[in-house]
């Protein structure tokens, strides 16, 4: 008897499954929003460039470079992100892309890597390591002090994050029969 059998006796999609699967979506939400990130943390700040002489521009650079300001002030009253933290501004304003970049990098390295941890260790114990991985790097980038410590937080991030959801997808379409795969696959990958 193989596994499709007792799915089909048992039912393939119950109460418990359905719960279950829930509470997979829920998992998978909270790593997904970390593929959004960019968004809600790297918006361009309005700023004054002030150069040596006394001059002044809004939202620009003399020469486009950062360094040409021997003061850079933020409008933070209503808001802020790393751009104003760092001063990611002129020539410096690809850094605040990159941090997309770096994550991505990471979900790149946790699908190589923890997608065969998950096959070793089981997927619960890795979905448990990467929930709490990204718990810690996201602590860690919300109190980054400088730039690059920010940025190895969000590509450790995306490594974790890469590895949950890979655990989340296959422990979620383990648990259901054969016939209710597919819903439940796109199920858990639309939420």
């Amino acid at each position: 008897m193989d596994i499709d059998d007792i799915f089909r006796e048992i039912g393939e999609l119950g109460r418990q499954q359905v719960f279950y699967g829930t509470a997979l979506c829920l998992l998978n939400l909270y790593a997904a929003m970390h593929m959004l990130q960019y968004a809600f943390v790297s918006f361009p700040v309005a700023f004054t460039c002030t150069d040596a002489n006394n001059e002044t521009l809004q939202n620009a650079c003399f020469d486009n470079k950062r360094s040409s300001c021997a003061r850079l002030e933020f409008d933070v009253h209503s808001s802020s992100s790393i751009v104003s933290e760092w001063g990611l501004v002129c020539d410096e304003n690809w850094r605040s892309k990159a941090t997309m970049s770096g994550f991505m990098a990471g979900v790149m390295l946790g699908a190589l890597v923890l997608g065969k941890l998950a096959d070793r260790i089981g997927r619960k114990a890795n979905m448990t390591l990467t929930t709490i991985g990204i718990l810690t790097f996201n602590t860690v980038s919300a109190f980054a002090s400088s730039y690059t410590l920010y940025l190895t937080a969000k590509f450790c991030v995306g490594v974790f994050c890469a590895g949950n959801i890979l655990s989340i997808f296959v422990l979620g379409n383990e648990l259901v029969g054969k016939e209710k795969r597919g819903l439940f696959g796109v199920t858990l990958q639309s939420l």
